[in-house]
C-alpha cells in the first residue's frame, strides 16, 4: 500500500496562497464566520462589476420588450437605436402573436403581413427600410408597445 500525502508536496499556486493567506488573516482578526461572509461579499461584488462592464454583443435581440426612450436612454441603450432592430424586435413580435413558424412567416406575401399588423404606421415601418430620427423612432416604440396589447 503506498500512502501518497498531498499536504507535504505544496504546488506553487499564487492565487491559492493569497487567498489562504487573506483568509487566515481574516479569521485570526475577526472569526471564522465573518471572514467566509466578508470574502463572499468581496467575490460577489468582483462578479457584479464584472458583469457591469460586460458588453452586449452586436448581433443580440430581445424578442418580448422594447425600452422606452426617455432621458437619456438613447444613449446608454444605444443597439435600441437602430431602427433595423426594433424592426427585428416587432417582426419576431408579429410572429410570435400569431403562431407562426419561421418558415411560414418568412413565406408569408408583405399583403398579408400587412393585414396581420392592420396599423398603417407600424406595417410601412415593418416593409419599408427608412432613416428615422429619435422622435419617430420613440413613437414608433411607442406604437409597437401599444400594439399587442389591444
Amino acid at each position: 500500500m503506498v500512502i501518497f500525502d498531498e499536504s507535504r508536496h505544496p504546488q506553487n499556486a499564487l492565487l491559492a496562497d493569497s487567498y489562504n493567506t487573506v483568509y487566515f488573516l481574516l479569521v485570526y482578526f475577526t472569526g471564522e464566520g465573518l471572514a467566509m461572509l466578508l470574502l463572499f461579499l468581496v467575490l460577489f461584488v468582483t462578479f457584479e462589476a464584472v458583469l457591469l462592464k460586460k458588453r452586449d454583443p452586436e448581433p443580440w435581440r430581445h424578442v418580448f420588450s422594447i425600452i422606452y426612450y426617455g432621458f437619456g436612454d438613447a444613449n446608454r441603450y444605444t443597439y435600441y437605436a437602430k431602427s433595423e432592430k426594433i424592426r427585428q424586435v416587432f417582426l419576431s413580435k408579429v410572429r410570435n402573436q400569431n403562431g407562426l413558424t419561421r418558415e411560414e412567416f418568412h413565406a408569408m406575401p408583405a399583403k398579408d403581413l400587412v393585414a396581420l399588423i392592420n396599423d398603417p404606421v407600424l406595417a410601412k415601418f415593418a416593409i419599408e427600410p427608412s432613416r428615422y430620427s429619435l422622435e419617430q423612432t420613440v413613437a414608433v416604440v411607442k406604437r409597437i408597445k401599444a400594439w399587442g396589447r389591444t
